[in-house]
């Protein structure tokens, strides 16, 4: 592929303070052959999705560590925002750490997509490198399927994520905003958190969120208590179900009927007579010897 094949912005002046490097003048031949790339000035870039982007400080310092010893291995994805200037589509963490670095420039492909596409890649890439914490990710995920109008199964496909995977993501948001930065300062983990979500009880569900996210009670103690909840549910439920079918005399009598007509159909003369008084209902049944 040539540059001539590369879908570029028919503005080209914006380019001009790019550096243009093709593949095979880098000295470490790790992109796929053919790409070109331009190294641009990171003060040119601009990331409009950086505040969203809420991952511990310890990780971007690790990333700029590795970039100072290996160099920035992919580069960043950006768009022509305007006479030299970008915008960044996926690489925050990259571009943060090169500016941790203190590197004037980093390499950039440079493409054509409208605003909700480019939503859309770097929802993906951050889903899919696992650099965001799952409340965020559950908020990006949000974000694009209102912007995009999409339903659950189409936000699914477009981020290429499972149903399942996208349904629990969603149902992080049931938790208050109060609730979720809980959770995103304290190392409560996803499955626990998710399952606190099976108790009803929204008062006993926030103390123990809150005792999990103060390190008060375990992981494991935790998912014992929702266990314990959901076992205690079921049997009131069940209970209460079975009260009203005891409670519903019709039912019984129904019952009675159908037996006596079964015993009738095999030949036996069973009469039963039903009498009713203010204080009960007296059915008798007489069976022939």
């Amino acid at each position: 592929m040539n540059a001539s094949t590369i879908k570029m912005p028919n503005h080209r002046r914006a380019l001009h303070g790019a550096r243009r490097v093709h593949i095979t003048e880098t000295p470490r031949n790790i992109f796929p052959a053919g790409i070109a790339v331009y190294n641009i000035r990171t003060d040119q870039i601009e990331d409009r999705r950086e505040a969203e982007h809420t991952c511990p400080p310890e990780s971007i310092t690790a990333l700029a560590s590795s970039i100072n010893k290996y160099g920035v291995i992919h580069p960043l994805s950006v768009k022509v925002s305007g006479e030299e200037r970008y915008v960044l589509v996926s690489g925050s963490r990259r571009l943060r750490a090169a500016r941790l670095l203190g590197l004037c420039e980093v390499p950039c492909i440079v493409i054509t997509a409208d605003d909700a596409r480019s939503v859309g890649m770097s929802i993906s890439e951050n889903v899919h490198t696992h650099a965001m914490h799952y409340i965020d990710v559950a908020l990006a995920i949000e974000e694009m399927r209102c912007r995009l109008a999409l339903s659950v199964e189409g936000v699914a496909a477009a981020l290429c994520l499972s149903l399942k995977y996208t349904h629990d993501k969603l149902r992080l948001l049931e938790y208050s905003c109060e609730e979720r930065k809980k959770i995103k300062q304290s190392d409560a983990q996803e499955r626990t958190v998710l399952s606190l979500l099976d108790i009803d009880d929204a008062h006993l569900r926030a103390r123990i969120l809150a005792e999990l996210c103060s390190g008060a009670i375990t992981e494991d103690t935790a998912a014992g208590l929702v266990r314990a909840y959901k076992k205690k549910r079921d049997k009131k439920a069940l209970e209460k179900k079975t009260t009203y079918l005891i409670r519903d005399v019709r039912i019984f009598y129904n019952s009675i009927e159908r037996a006596l007509e079964v015993m009738r159909r095999a030949g036996h003369n069973i009469r039963a007579e039903k009498t009713d008084s203010e204080e009960c209902t007296t059915l008798t049944i007489r069976i022939p010897k």
